[in-house]
């Protein structure tokens, strides 16, 4: 099964965006660049898109330099979305 990205479309953190910059330092910068803010979840959690995910093919254009918590995305096994496994 192929991953669809519907988590990369829209998304909330486990964390602060700070806490996930701390836990991946060697990324940090660009967490803070790539997420982009979008209107809040209806339980008013805050709700983000990344910047380099691609809508149109539905495939992130920076796959080989994404951080670790896209990486290690699903925390669950498999993805409720579209059925992946987290690359460890």
């Amino acid at each position: 099964m192929d991953c669809i990205g519907d988590c990369c479309d829209g998304f909330s953190l486990s964390d602060s965006i700070e806490d996930a910059c701390a836990s991946d330092p060697e990324h940090a910068e660009q967490i803070r660049w790539m997420l982009i803010r979008r209107p809040l979840y209806t339980d008013g959690s805050p709700r983000y898109t990344c910047r380099f995910w691609n809508k149109g093919t539905k495939r992130c254009m920076a796959y080989e330099l994404r951080p670790n918590f896209c990486r290690e995305y699903p925390s669950e096994d498999p993805c409720k979305l579209c059925g992946m496994t987290p690359e460890v």
